[in-house]
């Protein structure tokens, strides 16, 4: 018993100890570690005019408005992209931009499914291998002709009454690579226009805020082999520690009510015999005294000499069942960290 509770002071100890083993290693880690940065600065504009019919409405060729736009007096749309990502070094880069037409037409009596879905490549996948700080894209002058979507919109005026809306996306993403960073870095960007297609009434025409942003790229060195091993140590000897303190807990435990349920059966078994005593055991000088394997010696010399046994209990680890004819003392000792049947010798 006291092994084991030796044992647990120890493994307790070994494991406050890799705690703060592992909290060194860990602080020791982030200070060897260093944070890598790569400044960027991106921006991205989209810009459009219509481009009118001659009209008696409007007094100009070109409108940059947005709001209220006449639909039938609309020819067509110039849309000009720009996009450019600039690093604070050099980047070997892999870019695609591509500019398509997406045009879904509803009946408007139920415009919650499109009766006709289509998809026009305005720009087809484009790519560009390079190296610099600076990514760009300019892609300018590109002319959307209103009306050519508007009749094909106008062909279902026979089955229904036909809304459409047509979406033009403009996308640009690129992956590269720099002297800074171990891992690649990259980067997506998406303008979306929304036009309503109608010849009856006035339109609004969604487009896409511009971009402009900085900010700081981070990267961390990987943390080396030999960190990862030391800390996959200290964890296992942790976790072993923990493992070795419960089962000793549990075999403390398991012993002590082993311990306590023997005692008690004795006492409850042999009630008849035994007289609890409130002090505790002693052995005097002069007497001549006799200590026996077990309690059941102890039982046979009640039997034979017809004296009651005194039970002692010394203290929660040990307690004696003794009898006493004048000046011999019978007894025996039942300790927890012991058999409860174990050989003594006699002493006189």
């Amino acid at each position: 018993m006291i092994k084991k509770r030796i044992g647990i002071i120890i493994y307790i100890i070994l494991a406050i100890l890799s705690i703060a083993c592992l909290t060194l290693v860990l602080n020791f880690s982030k200070i060897r570690t260093n944070q890598k940065k790569i400044a960027y600065h991106k921006t991205a504009n989209t810009s459009f005019v219509t481009e009118l019919k001659d009209n008696s409405y409007y007094n100009t060729k070109y409108l940059e408005s947005t709001y209220n736009v006449v639909a039938n007096l609309i020819e067509a749309f110039k849309i000009d992209y720009n996009y450019v990502y600039t690093l604070s070094e050099d980047a070997k880069y892999n870019l695609t931009y591509s500019l398509k037409a997406y045009l879904e037409v509803y009946d408007s009596t139920n415009n919650t499914k499109p009766i006709e879905k289509k998809e026009y490549e305005l720009v087809p996948r484009t790519a560009i291998e390079g190296t610099g700080s600076v990514i760009k894209v300019d892609l300018l002058n590109q002319t959307i002709d209103y009306q050519n979507y508007n009749k094909i919109v106008q062909n279902w005026k026979k089955e229904v009454t036909p809304e459409a809306n047509l979406r033009i996306v403009f996308n640009v993403s690129w992956i590269g690579e720099t002297n800074t960073f171990d891992n690649q870095i990259n980067d997506t960007y998406t303008s979306t226009i929304k036009i309503p297609i109608s010849s009856l009434k006035t339109i609004t025409i969604e487009k896409p805020a511009n971009v402009d942003e900085s900010n700081v790229m981070t990267e961390k060195d990987e943390l080396p082999m030999k960190y990862k091993i030391t800390f996959a140590l200290i964890i296992v000897v942790f976790v072993a520690c923990l493992v070795r303190i419960f089962l000793y807990i549990n075999e403390i435990n398991e012993e002590k009510d082993k311990y306590e349920q023997q005692i008690n059966k004795i006492l409850r078994e042999f009630d008849r015999a035994i007289t609890q005593a409130k002090g505790k055991f002693t052995l005097k000088k002069g007497d001549n005294n006799i200590e026996v394997n077990d309690f059941y010696e102890v039982m046979d010399v009640h039997d034979n000499l017809n004296i009651p046994i005194i039970f002692y209990r010394n203290s929660k680890r040990e307690c004696y069942f003794a009898i006493r004819n004048e000046s011999t003392v019978y007894y025996c000792t039942l300790k927890k960290s012991t058999n409860l049947q174990k050989n003594h010798k006699t002493k006189k």
